[in-house]
């Protein structure tokens, strides 16, 4: 799935599903994914999700994700993070990128710790489940 930045300002980058992400700095694109080629089988949604757009709380590190549901399928995940530093820049948009992939492979909630990035990926975690809660009242 190719991805593109959608925004960086003050400090946050908007990454979205179906655009080229990776890169923390407008106009840099990455030459390799950073994430592994092999994608787990897709599984099925673990309830009901209402179609919409929801967004989730902001979890740690200012993280925040909004889902788009369709058919009762995750079909978009949009997160905005951090990218006020290098430090942040770097694990931030390797981290979320694949977080962001994952949520949409797995359909659910399910998220896999990210190596190096574990305050990235608790945040996207909560987010994520505010969003998943919202989508599914």
């Amino acid at each position: 799935m190719e991805r593109k930045k959608l925004a960086a300002y003050a400090g946050l980058t908007v990454l979205s599903a179906g655009v080229l992400t990776g890169a923390a700095v407008i106009g840099e694109r990455p030459t390799t994914p950073p994430f592994s080629a092999v994608a787990p089988p897709a599984a099925e949604p673990s309830l009901a999700l209402q179609d919409g757009v929801f967004t989730g709380e902001v979890g740690l590190l200012g993280t925040r994700v909004t889902i788009t549901v369709e058919q009762g399928r995750i079909v978009d995940v949009t997160a905005v993070y951090r990218t006020d530093n290098r430090h942040s820049r770097a694990i931030n948009g390797r981290a979320i990128t694949e977080l962001i992939n994952h949520t949409i492979e797995t359909q659910g909630d399910e998220v896999q710790l990210v190596t190096g990035a574990t305050f990235t990926t608790e945040g996207y975690r909560h987010s994520l489940q505010s969003a998943l809660d919202g989508a599914r009242r």
